[in-house]
């Protein structure tokens, strides 16, 4: 009996050589009449085997879309032609389709509209779908057309909200992910919609009513970060939340509460690995995540320059002075301590002011437990230590 990881080897290794065939073929100058000879045997067998097996074993697909791919030329219609060839075969299976065109997406090289077209007719036809593996491709080929055109996912962002409420967790983390990368691409457009810079009196009425509209989109996105993804979702979701939400920051100050709530979930671990980081980037490539042989990558990966400390800091302490806790645990204790690390810059001295300020009493408050008494002494150092403001961090306690 052979044994089942040679026969995958073999399996794999034949998968490869189609590639280099279709490879081949497509970039070497080829007589025509054998190009479209060898393409249409393409199309009539092989494909429809691997269709099969698409079908068959879900977790395969992403090699046979390589596969696809490999066979596909440069021009828009032969992709397209490729597309609907596959759409033919994989028509009775839904969730296959689906997968398989989220899967087809991720490796296009470059947009096109009438590509795209497509992409976004499965997408839409999807979201509605009962089956969450169906759902949770569709929201994937919009995060991946978000990255080259995000107003074809933007414009959507009303008929998405209701996904908020989805029963199952990857369909809310896709939706998390696609509000992050909207927020990202939204940004520079913020500032164009501007109603006191246009010439005449109707055409400031249609800017602000565009303004407006703009506005409530936004606002969507913030409510779609916010509600899916919570202190009741799994350290899984919420790893995956934090890496995406990272990037924002610099830009939109009001997520630095969002990632506070979700830092007081984390484990020691994990918080730690994101505060205390000590190269150019934080956390991993990617978690992969397997459901019913659908497998996903959630990239947890992110530039440790995009985090900024002082303003954990400052959020925490504005969480803290608006719950009025009568303690505080040993995890706000943690942050704060992981966040004095930084180097302090006399340019940022007033900001380490202000949250003495508003963290004082509860830090030497926690002098009198054993357990958090190193913690604050080394919190108290960092503090009275910050460049040319010794006199005015010791003057809070006449306050």
């Amino acid at each position: 009996m052979f044994d089942r990881k040679f026969l995958r080897a073999q399996r794999l290794e034949y998968a490869e050589l189609l590639i280099e065939a279709g490879k081949v073929i497509m970039d070497e100058p080829q007589d025509d009449s054998y190009v479209v000879s060898y393409l249409h045997q393409f199309a009539e067998i092989h494909l429809r085997r691997l269709c099969d097996i698409i079908m068959l074993d879900p977790s395969k697909t992403t090699h046979i879309c390589r596969i696809v791919g490999a066979h596909c030329s440069d021009s828009v219609n032969s992709r397209i032609q490729m597309l609907k060839t596959m759409k033919d075969y994989l028509t009775e299976n839904q969730q296959a389709l689906t997968y398989c065109f989220a899967k087809m997406l991720e490796l296009e090289p470059a947009y096109n509209d009438f590509l795209f077209d497509i992409y976004m007719y499965y997408a839409m036809s999807g979201l509605s779908c009962p089956s969450p593996v169906v759902r949770v491709a569709a929201l994937r080929m919009l995060n991946i057309m978000a990255e080259y055109n995000y107003e074809l996912a933007f414009n959507l962002v009303d008929k998405l909200v209701p996904l908020m409420n989805d029963e199952y967790w990857e369909v809310k983390v896709q939706l998390y992910i696609l509000a992050c990368e909207l927020l990202k691409k939204v940004e520079a457009q913020q500032s164009a919609l501007k109603a006191e810079d246009m010439p005449s009196t109707a055409t400031k009425d249609k800017a602000q009513s565009e303004k407006n509209i703009f506005k409530s989109k936004v606002d969507m996105l913030y409510r779609i970060i916010d509600e899916c993804v919570d202190e009741h979702s799994s350290l899984l979701v919420i790893k995956i939340a934090i890496f995406h939400i990272i990037p924002l920051l610099g830009s939109y100050k009001k997520l630095y509460g969002k990632i506070i709530a979700l830092m007081l979930i984390l484990p020691n671990e994990m918080l730690t690995g994101i505060l205390d980081a000590q190269g150019e980037f934080i956390g991993e490539e990617g978690v992969v995540y397997t459901y019913s042989s659908y497998v996903w990558l959630y990239p947890c990966k992110c530039r440790a320059a995009e985090l900024d400390k002082l303003l954990i800091m400052r959020s925490l302490a504005d969480y803290i002075s608006e719950t009025k806790p009568e303690s505080l645990e040993q995890r706000h204790y943690q942050i704060l301590a992981l966040c004095a690390k930084k180097q302090q810059y006399p340019s940022e001295a007033e900001g380490w002011y202000k949250i003495f300020k508003l963290l004082h009493e509860y830090i030497f408050l926690g002098l009198a437990d054993t357990e958090l008494c190193d913690t604050s002494l080394a919190l108290l150092n960092r503090f009275f230590t910050v460049p040319n403001y010794q006199e005015a961090m010791f003057s809070v306690f006449s306050i």
